[in-house]
Formats: C-alpha cells, sequence, structure tokens
C-alpha cells in the first residue's frame, strides 16, 4: 500500500510538472530608410555577379588587347520618377584593389592571373573610367535599364594565367 500511494504521489508530480510551460523571447529591430529617391535599384543589381568565363592567354598580344568577346551586364533602375530627378549619373569605383592605368579595374587576387585587369564599356561601346567621372543618363518614367560590357585588358605584354576575379562598386546620383 505505500508503495501505491508512492507511485501515485510520483505520477501526480509528474502531470503537474507536465502542466508548466516554459517561454522564451528574443527582440526584432527593424532598420530601414525613406528616402525621396528618383528610382530603385533593381534586387538584382544588389550583389550582381558577372561571369567572365575563361579566356585563353593566347587572345591577349599586348598592352591594351582585350580578350575578343566581352561580358555583357545591365544595371536597372525600378519605378523612376522623373519629377523627382530628369538624370542618373553611374560612377564605377573598385571595391577591392585599385584602378590601374586611370581607368581599368585591379584583380583582387595577388596569387592569380597577372598582366591583365577588368575594363568596362558603356553601351555605346566607350570606355567607362573606373574611379572617374560618372556617366550621366537621361531618365524615363518606370524603368530605366543601363547597358555595359565587361572585357579583361592585358596590362603588361604577357598575360599569365590563374584566378581573375575583381569586385567593383557602382554609385547611381540623381538629378
Amino acid at each position: 500500500m505505500k508503495k501505491t500511494i508512492i507511485q501515485a504521489l510520483v505520477a501526480a508530480g509528474l502531470v503537474a510538472a507536465a502542466g508548466v510551460a516554459s517561454a522564451d523571447s528574443g527582440n526584432i529591430s527593424f532598420q530601414g530608410n525613406i528616402t525621396q529617391s528618383a528610382c530603385s535599384i533593381s534586387g538584382n543589381n544588389l550583389a550582381m555577379t558577372v561571369q567572365m568565363g575563361s579566356v585563353a592567354t593566347h587572345e591577349f598580344s599586348g598592352i591594351g588587347s582585350r580578350n575578343s568577346v566581352g561580358t555583357d551586364f545591365s544595371i536597372s533602375l525600378l519605378n523612376c520618377d522623373t519629377t523627382v530627378a530628369q538624370t542618373a549619373s553611374i560612377a564605377f569605383k573598385p571595391g577591392a584593389g585599385t584602378v590601374i592605368n586611370n581607368r581599368l579595374l585591379s584583380l583582387e587576387n595577388g596569387g592569380g592571373a597577372q598582366g591583365v585587369a577588368i575594363a568596362l564599356v558603356d553601351q555605346a561601346g566607350k570606355d567607362v573610367t573606373v574611379g572617374g567621372q560618372a556617366l550621366s543618363y537621361t531618365l524615363i518614367d518606370g524603368t530605366n535599364q543601363f547597358n555595359f560590357k565587361a572585357f579583361y585588358e592585358a596590362t603588361e605584354d604577357t598575360v599569365t594565367a590563374g584566378p581573375a576575379n575583381a569586385r567593383a562598386i557602382f554609385d547611381v546620383t540623381y538629378s
């Protein structure tokens, strides 16, 4: 009988303990900024990767030579409102590395390819000066897409093989 009473008390204690629930809590921070910007940058452009592919060293014939086929990329501005601004200026600067020859984007990997950098051109085929003056474009209401092309350009007489990665930052200003 004593054993039955102890078992009943233990069972009752377990049932009472099971009825007690624990709770956890945490904090959430919401951060942002409301601006009067003429456009929004497309989400696809916020962390873009331009796949340059594999280029053979024999495609370069000396300083200033480029690989024969560049790689297209675009920057899209969405929901543009020309009552806020009529032009957008786009400037490029190095995200890692430096500017070479006052216009080229250096590679970010010291142990990779040598004697080569990234050259950018606008949709008219005009060289873009990395770290230089912004290119200005007239906006239209709605979506505006600005097309560019990236090339590897030889900075030395001899280009050596290896990874050839670079990073750039683009800034858009409105007026």
